[in-house]
C-alpha cells in the first residue's frame, strides 16, 4: 500500500493538471497513524467536492470503550467527531477559482 510520501510526490506531479487526471490518486495511502483513502473525484470545478475516507485505528484515537458499547453511542460519537471536523473544514475553506474549487466540507 502507497504511504504518504508517495501521495505527496503523486500530488507534486498532478499540480496544475486538469481535474480527470486526479482520479490517479484513487486508492489508500498510510500514514504513520491513520489510512486515507481517496472515495471519489471532482470531475470538474462545478461538480461536488472530491471524497475521502480517513480511518484511525482504536490504539491510536483511544476514544473510550463505553463510547463504543451501544448503537446510540457509537452515533454520538461519529456526530461529535464530525461537528469537530466540519468545524475544522470550515475553517480552512475558502474559494479557489471557479465553481467548488477550494471548498472542504463534512458530509
Amino acid at each position: 500500500m502507497p504511504d504518504h510520501q508517495h501521495l505527496h510526490q503523486a500530488l507534486i506531479n498532478l499540480d496544475g493538471a486538469p481535474y480527470p487526471a486526479y482520479k490517479d490518486l484513487a486508492r489508500t495511502y498510510n500514514f504513520q497513524n491513520f489510512q486515507l483513502t481517496f472515495t471519489r473525484f471532482q470531475p470538474d470545478p462545478f461538480a461536488s467536492p472530491s471524497g475521502l475516507t480517513l480511518k484511525i485505528p482504536h490504539a491510536i484515537s483511544r476514544f473510550p470503550d463505553r463510547l463504543r458499547r451501544s448503537p446510540g453511542q457509537c452515533v454520538g460519537l461519529r456526530d461529535y467527531l464530525a461537528r469537530c471536523l466540519a468545524r475544522e473544514a470550515d475553517s480552512l475553506s475558502h474559494a479557489l477559482g471557479s465553481g467548488n474549487s477550494g471548498r472542504i466540507q463534512v458530509a
